[in-house]
């Protein structure tokens, strides 16, 4: 029987160390995991636009892409890139409807917009609101 070791190499172990079937299935699924994938241009482009203008105490980046690639308006687009959702907490954000942060957002990713971005899931929030939920 083999056993999934350290940093996903396979080492040979007795049959009774993996307890059950589902196990070994787990350590050869755990195997074949693909790489973690690093951030595009557009991805990149927008964490940097986002940190230097609102200087965020927490920013979270999610492709969501790959969810959206069978939409209509999305049929035939090779970017890989077109979805995201961004949560954003900012002191800068302080005394701003959530429209008004939306539309500073949304005024920053414009040349991505334009580029390709089809859409961005936006949640703002100040560091206290943030505290709160």
């Amino acid at each position: 029987m083999w056993k999934l070791a350290t940093q996903f190499q396979l080492s040979r172990v007795p049959a009774t160390s993996l307890p059950t079937c589902r196990s070994a299935a787990l350590y050869s699924a755990m195997a074949q995991r693909t790489p973690v994938e690093l951030p595009g241009p557009i991805e990149t482009q927008l964490r940097l636009k986002i940190e230097q203008a609102f200087q965020p105490t927490a920013l979270n980046i999610e492709n969501q892409s790959r969810q959206h690639a069978h939409h209509a308006a999305m049929r035939g687009n090779t970017n890989p890139e077109t979805h995201f959702k961004v949560t954003i907490v900012s002191a800068k954000f302080q005394g701003m409807k959530p429209l008004q942060r939306h539309r500073a957002v949304y005024a920053l990713a414009q040349p991505e917009l334009d580029a390709g971005l089809h859409a961005l899931t936006l949640k703002t929030s100040t560091p206290e609101e943030d505290s709160q939920s």
